[in-house]
């Protein structure tokens, strides 16, 4: 006999829409819950106290990041509680936002990715369909696993989609993230980012939580950066709306998973995105970002036209867009009539 938590937990399920995540914060945190704000749902925080019981009967969407259930990656509790639950599920989606990592011989998601991918692969066959933010994760997720209804959809701000116009552009340069991406944003930009906004005339925004490296800190508060720090997501996106360039070190294959490249793109800022490899990968190309500090220019024009285009680049995955993806996948129908015709 099922407790009476258990049966509580299952009655709520029921008809229910749920949305899964790890516990902790972040980026995919933050997509998660504005996404089942959207659908109408309850969040819910996946961990192995989770009851299966508390999953009976609803459309259970998982929001996966491996390494966000376990430590090294590898959560085979979490493919065991589903594959426990998933007869009493009503409907199973995943978002796959990562599947495996990949290192060098010396580091240890080598020796782990081989269980990474299992994973990934076994939950994607338990799923009725999946939805992924890669064109890359796509291909390998149809060679790895049975045919299921699937989307690929970049991923879509966190901080709104402004686009605001150009007369409202101002001489500044943001550096948006958290301590990680950021830290290796100025690392990968050098005192070329520095130089530049000194000759150029521009001012260097710093938005995001505390850098790990005091030293690192240090050195861009000396060289006269707006250190703003953790800001709210409205004040994030004004300072998005009003600014030209928009730096971010990540792999240009990897972009359309980036948070952060998608709010530079959704307010027209223009991203530099400083990337060790080249290529056209899920249609970004060399139009819709600078490659280099060196390619910037004090041209405001110039850096609207690319803005402009990285803008109509995230419009077909923009958030209204990601809510009927899921609408139709859920079985929902599509968006209701007025609130479509508002966008």
């Amino acid at each position: 006999m099922p407790s009476s938590s258990a049966h509580d937990l299952n009655a709520r399920a029921i008809g229910a829409r749920i949305s899964l995540v790890a516990p902790g914060e972040g980026g995919v945190k933050d997509y998660a819950v504005a996404l089942n704000g959207l659908l109408q749902g309850q969040l819910l925080e996946a961990t192995p106290a989770l009851p299966a019981a508390a999953l009976a009967g609803a459309d259970v969407v998982l929001h996966y990041v491996g390494y966000g259930y376990a430590r090294r990656g590898t959560p085979l509790w979490l493919l065991r509680r589903l594959r426990e639950a998933r007869p009493h599920m009503r409907r199973l989606g995943i978002f796959f936002h990562e599947l495996y990592a990949d290192g060098a011989p010396w580091r240890s998601a080598f020796w782990l990715s081989p269980v990474q991918r299992y994973i990934a692969a076994e939950l994607a066959s338990l799923a009725d369909f999946w939805v992924t933010n890669r064109e890359g994760s796509a291909r390998w997720l149809n060679a790895h696993a049975p045919a299921r209804p699937h989307r690929v959809l970049p991923v879509f701000s966190n901080l709104g989609e402004s686009g605001a116009p150009q007369p409202q552009r101002q001489a500044a340069v943001v550096v948006l993230g958290g301590s990680a991406l950021r830290a290796q944003t100025y690392q990968e930009a050098g005192d070329a980012l520095f130089d530049w906004v000194g000759r150029a005339g521009f001012t260097l925004h710093d938005v995001g939580p505390p850098l790990g490296d005091a030293g690192l800190a240090a050195g861009i508060a000396r060289r006269g950066a707006v250190v703003h720090g953790r800001v709210e997501a409205a004040e994030a996106a004004r300072l998005l709306s009003v600014s030209a360039y928009g730096v971010l070190a990540y792999p240009v294959d990897y972009a359309a998973k980036s948070g952060v490249f998608a709010a530079y793109c959704a307010h027209a800022v223009c991203p530099v995105l400083l990337s060790r490899h080249g290529g056209v990968h899920d249609g970004i190309t060399p139009g819709h970002y600078l490659p280099s500090i060196q390619a910037m220019s004090p041209d405001l024009d110039a850096a609207w036209r690319i803005g402009r285009a990285a803008h109509a680049w995230y419009a077909p995955h923009a958030l209204r867009h990601h809510e009927a993806g899921f609408r139709e996948l859920l079985g929902l129908g599509t968006l209701p009539e007025q609130v479509a015709a508002a966008w």
